[in-house]
Order: C-alpha cells, then structure tokens, then sequence
C-alpha cells in the first residue's frame, strides 16, 4: 500500500463505460494509515461531442446537460493537473473496478490523454464488502431470517429458501433505487422502457428502441440476429417486421 492514496469518483452520462462520457470527476487524496484527507480536486467536465444525459444519471445526479454545458471543462484541459496530483498512489473507489475505471481508460482513449494505470493497486470498496457479506444463497437466508439453510444445493430447498428470502425483503424496499426486473432477453441486451416499448439495453444503440434502429441501420440489426439468442433474435424480428410488413 502506498504512504497516500486517491480515491475517486465520476459520475457519466450513462452505465456503458465503452461510449458514455464524464460530466463530473472528484479527487481526494488521504493518508493510507491515518486517512486524514491531505487535499482534493473536483471537475465538472464538458463532453468533446454532443452527448445527452440519460433520465437515469440525470435524476440521480441532479446534472443537466445545461449545467454541464455552462460549467463543465475539458477533461484534456485539467488532466495533467489530475495526474500530478494523483502521482504514484495507488486507487481507492466504489464500484471502480467494474465502472469507474473502465470508464475512465475509454474517455481517455477518445481524449488523446495519458495515464500509467500499471503498478498500482485498485482498491474497491465493493468488492471488500461482498467478500465480507457473502452473497451465497445460504449467506443471505441466515441474513434475513437467523436460521442455518438445511439442504442447501437441493433444488426445492434453495427455492423455499428464496421465497423466503424474497418475503423478507419486499416486506421493505425503502432504500432500494428502482431495481430493473425488466429481462426481455436472456443475454440483458434487450429490456423494456417505461413505456413498454422494446430496447437495447447496452451496445452503441443503449437506450434506442429496436423499432427505431430496423429503420435507420439495417446492418447493426442483422449483426445481432446472427449473434444473439432466439429469444432476442426472434424480438427484433417482431420489430422488424412491424417496420417492413412487406418484406
């Protein structure tokens, strides 16, 4: 563990770390044996391109594309001054490991800008508190109602035990951020919106609904009809053929 460590946090326009963009980057450093914080940076930072703000990160934020537009600078213009500050510490954040950081690599990679993320150690909040709070059936049963899970690994008992799981936390859901039950393929490619309408759930058309994207790129959709379950292939058929009911 390095002498000082940075933790960081963004926050994006959407969850696909591949295409999304920072609209605001915090830095703290602290000492690793006392975690006194010893300085921080903070940057609301304004796309090169045009982007949007999804409804998601929009109400979870509080960030408009307005805001960042009138408050936002360039990541290229106060990254050098991230990367002196940030040094040879090693990493500290929430979730980072799966999000943050791979979010970062790719907006760095379409800025042009440079960062050593080798020789260093990714600390993950999360990933500490899954491995303490395990997540095994058994785990979470004892949890919830303070008894051992007999029979765990038999098929009818793991589902008794996740009724009752499932009866204890619906019993309170306060504090649970509209969790996305909304599977319309196996793979997650494909949910439902608040509409009810059938649309892409990650990919470069996150968001667009698949009725929208049969008409404006004909080849992306025959990409996915070959690579695709036949749950998902058969759900963009239906939409295609409700935009080409003659072909």
């Amino acid at each position: 563990m390095t002498k000082t460590i940075t933790a960081f946090d963004l926050e994006t326009t959407g969850l696909d770390t591949q295409n999304d963009h920072i609209i605001q980057l915090g830095l703290v450093k602290i000492d690793s044996e006392t975690f006194q914080e010893l300085g921080n940076k903070c940057w609301y930072i304004k796309p090169t391109v045009d982007f949007t703000i999804s409804p998601e990160a929009e109400e979870k934020t509080g960030l408009t594309k307005e805001f960042i537009l009138a408050n936002g600078v360039l990541l290229s213009s106060v990254w050098d001054e991230a990367v002196e500050f940030i040094g040879d510490d090693d990493i500290l954040s929430y979730n980072g490991n799966h999000f943050d950081v791979p979010m970062l690599y790719y907006n760095l990679i379409r800025s042009n800008l440079k960062f050593n993320f080798a020789n260093r150690t990714y600390y993950d909040s999360l990933v500490i508190e899954r491995k303490r709070n395990s997540m095994k059936l058994g785990d979470v049963y004892k949890r919830y109602t303070g008894k051992e899970l007999v029979d765990a690994h038999d098929a009818l008992a793991d589902v008794r035990a996740l009724i009752e799981i499932f009866k204890h936390q619906t019993m309170n859901m306060e504090g649970i951020e509209d969790p996305d039950f909304q599977l319309a393929s196996p793979e997650g490619f494909l949910k439902r919106n608040d509409k009810g309408d059938l649309v892409f759930a990650t990919g470069k058309y996150k968001g667009k609904t698949t009725n929208e994207i049969c008409v404006t790129d004909v080849g992306y959709i025959k990409w996915v009809l070959e690579k695709f379950s036949n749950v998902t292939a058969q759900s963009i058929k239906d939409a295609w053929y409700a935009e080409h009911p003659k072909q």
